[in-house]
């Protein structure tokens, strides 16, 4: 199941490239994170300062972005590390427990908790703490990511900044009630009433479609529902940027201005027409589906700026 879960910008001096660039080689890491090891890929321009780890949104997400079960194949977390790279800027992402080059480090016989991704994001900053003691570590994180971000932030000494990009601003159970308000009125409220037992704790025999959730990943949505992402992003004392598209049609813009509501630390940023896969897109929610299956799309021509503007502003 998938949860779907204005900005003007005069010009910069900063280099921008909109598709991959070829000449950029990925730098293959395995991680440790637990008994695991999470495949990485690391990007290191010769003179870079800072370096961003990169946390994926929902689902079995790789490194460049793709995802399978979404049927989606768009590089863009891929064309955002290059682009970074063009700019001076080093880079860590990587494959999701399960997928991909980390398809070994799933969780065996242990139960589906959503503390567990944290840990995962944990290591990955200890690595690089290690290897790169000298560079500014900034946390990236996509949707889903940008909660993983914010946990794992709270957890990190010596970080430089925070980003989210396309963040819940609402606890996961307020989103999927929204999702299926526009349900036929049984559905919905079958729906509602297995989105509250999971609220409260309880785990279900049976759930049926279009929400089968089984025993183990029913825990995991217990343990997500208890996060609400406003009081964690609160907690954060490092400089916060909030991006967020206004043709994103699973994270809508009011996500980011609740997100930057109780933390005067945080920098709002809408981005006029980009997409939930950071690329342009109309507002037309079947054309805007489109751009997440499209590799040959750039990136919004505005996002990587914002982000370069931000990283070097921090001191």
């Amino acid at each position: 199941m998938r949860f779907f879960l204005i900005l003007f910008f005069s010009c910069l001096s900063f280099t921008s490239f909109t598709q991959l660039d070829s000449s950029i080689k990925d730098i293959g890491v395995y991680v440790s994170s637990g008994e695991d090891a999470i495949y990485a890929n690391l990007l290191l321009p010769s003179e870079a300062s800072s370096i961003v780890l990169f946390i994926a949104g929902s689902g079995p997400t790789d490194n460049n972005g793709n995802n399978p079960l979404g049927m989606s194949e768009n590089y863009s977390y891929k064309m955002f590390a290059h682009q970074l790279f063009n700019n001076n800027i080093a880079s860590l992402r990587y494959d999701k427990r399960g997928i991909a080059k980390s398809k070994n480090a799933f969780f065996n016989q242990k139960p589906l908790r959503f503390s567990y991704l944290v840990d995962d994001v944990l290591a990955l900053l200890k690595f690089i703490r290690a290897q790169y003691p000298e560079k500014k570590i900034i946390i990236v994180g996509h949707s889903q990511g940008s909660l993983l971000g914010m946990l794992a932030a709270q957890k990190t000494e010596s970080l430089a900044a925070f980003i989210s990009i396309s963040g819940a601003g609402f606890s996961i159970d307020q989103i999927l009630k929204q999702q299926f308000e526009s349900q036929p009125p049984f559905f919905k409220k079958y729906f509602y009433q297995v989105i509250d037992s999971l609220k409260m704790g309880h785990q279900m025999d049976t759930i049926y479609p279009p929400m089968p959730l089984p025993t183990n990943l029913q825990q995991f949505m217990i343990d997500w529902m208890t996060y609400d992402p406003v009081l964690e992003i609160s907690k954060l004392r490092v400089p916060v940027l909030v991006i967020n598209g206004t043709h994103d049609i699973q994270v809508g813009q009011d996500n980011a201005i609740k997100l930057v509501s109780r933390n005067e630390h945080c920098t709002l940023k809408l981005i006029d027409g980009m997409s939930h896969v950071l690329k342009p897109a109309p507002k037309d929610k079947n054309q805007n589906i489109k751009t997440y299956n499209n590799k040959k799309t750039p990136l919004h021509l505005d996002l990587i700026p914002v982000v370069v503007e931000f990283i070097n502003s921090i001191d």
